[in-house]
């Protein structure tokens, strides 16, 4: 299969071969965080900043929209958990540990 725009073939094969190592600061620090939870808090981050970042390029484009509905999806999931943690009796400290990580 030919390479794609964002991962080429050789750091497809790079990667598969166990080289974790990659160009750009925000993968380095999902590839190194620490536990899974950290590593996914970064990648929304970097998601959140992306999303931003094409809003504000052109307020007539569709990016306004994306964003929009990003930080929507932020909204009910923050909700979700924090149901969650009501039924199952979680603390207010771990809650606000979970919505910190979100």
């Amino acid at each position: 299969m030919p390479g794609g725009r964002d991962v080429t073939e050789s750091d497809f094969l790079r990667i598969a071969g166990g080289d974790n190592s990659v160009g750009s600061p925000e993968l380095q620090a999902i590839a190194e965080a620490a536990d899974l939870g950290t590593a996914e808090a970064i990648a929304r981050r970097t998601l959140d900043q992306a999303s931003r970042n094409v809003a504000m390029a052109d307020a007539l484009g569709p990016g306004v929209a994306l964003d929009y509905l990003r930080r929507k999806e932020q909204e009910i999931a923050r909700m979700r958990l924090i149901g969650r943690a009501k039924y199952y009796g979680l603390s207010k400290e771990e809650l606000a540990k979970e919505l910190q990580g979100e």
